[in-house]
């Protein structure tokens, strides 16, 4: 939990570091299927207030040297690319300041290429209430989407994604496919198995966010998502076959019919509280925020000016769409290139 609010305090602060006075930040990030570039913006202004305060209050330390100006809160824009290969060309020709991306993705990116830094550094802990409503508020869970007809295979995946969360084989699977490669090693080979005259699903796949998903050297679809999909192919007696796309194309593979389900699709980690009436979602955050402390309380009361909870619950589901329970829970974070 505590690795999920590092990563938010570094999602939300780099609005605050590295610009000079009257500079406008210009930030990458992978588009949502269902939020604007300027609305995405907007959510990451809020939060560079809630920043600010968290920093005068010691939850964080920002690298010394960064310059931080409150200039930077006012001029930012948000560029969508369809490909990490895109973002990652820009960031290194200077067209863009920084990255977004998911945190496993950026611990990947920043072990393999030491020009690329993660700036901020969580401080002292916050309340395990504070905890709880940030982690659902900023992290992403990871899903699979369906269209709306095809529920009865999202079921399928639910069942098979709880059996697979309760015998640990998610958990083996995290340690294998993304813990392993951020420490030198390499991941285990995937195969997904084919077997004549059962049922095959189709699945759309950008294969370009390692380690979550990318084309290995093989040619071959490969990382964690593959895993997932290989053991929940063989669970379920499936052929699983891939069609790539760019991330904008998961949602048009659905819509076109020629993919049956498409990964990833960043959703709230608990669907359950994305479920609540605004009567019971109201009564809850109460709860919570009676155990906050003054700073917590004013932090929370910034992030939501950000979007609305609706907003922000369906920001990478347009409609007509499902989405499975999470089989994974990261944050997006920024990454910076040295001295730039």
């Amino acid at each position: 939990m505590k690795k999920c609010i590092l990563a938010l305090v570094i999602l939300v602060s780099l609005l605050l570091a590295g610009a000079a006075a009257g500079e406008q930040k210009i930030i990458g990030a992978l588009s949502y299927l269902n939020l604007s570039e300027e609305e995405y913006a907007k959510y990451i202004q809020s939060k560079a207030k809630a920043v600010a305060l968290l920093s005068d209050n010691g939850y964080i330390t920002i690298d010394p040297s960064l310059q931080v100006l409150d200039s930077a809160v006012n001029g930012i824009q948000v560029i969508f690319y369809e490909s990490l290969g895109e973002m990652l060309m820009d960031i290194s020709i200077g067209k863009i300041n920084e990255i977004i991306v998911p945190q496993s993705t950026a611990d990947y990116l920043c072990f393999r290429n030491h020009e690329l830094f993660k700036p901020v550094e969580f401080g002292k802990d916050y309340s395990n209430q504070f905890e709880e409503i940030l982690t659902e508020r900023m992290s992403d869970g990871f899903a699979f989407m369906m269209m709306e007809y095809n529920r009865s295979l999202k079921d399928e995946f639910d069942t098979a994604i709880a059996a697979m969360k309760e015998d640990g084989t998610i958990t083996e699977l995290i340690h294998d496919h993304i813990q392993n490669l951020l420490t030198g090693g390499s991941a285990p080979q995937i195969s997904l198995e084919q077997k004549e005259g059962r049922e095959t699903i189709t699945v759309a796949i950008t294969g370009s966010l390692p380690p979550m998903d990318y084309v290995g050297p093989d040619g071959n679809f490969s990382g964690f998502n593959s895993a997932i999909l290989a053991e929940i192919g063989r669970r379920l007696d499936k052929n699983i076959e891939f069609i790539q796309v760019d991330n904008v194309g998961r949602s048009l593979a659905l819509v076109s019919g020629k993919a049956d389900a498409a990964f990833w699709t960043r959703s709230t980690p608990n669907p359950h509280i994305s479920e609540m009436s605004d009567e019971e979602y109201a009564a809850y955050i109460e709860n919570l925020k009676a155990a906050y402390t003054e700073e917590e309380n004013e932090v929370m009361r910034l992030l939501s000016e950000a979007l609305s909870r609706g907003k922000l619950d369906r920001r990478d589901i347009p409609e007509g769409c499902i989405i499975t329970e999470p089989y994974y829970i990261d944050i997006s974070v920024p990454v910076m290139l040295r001295n730039r």
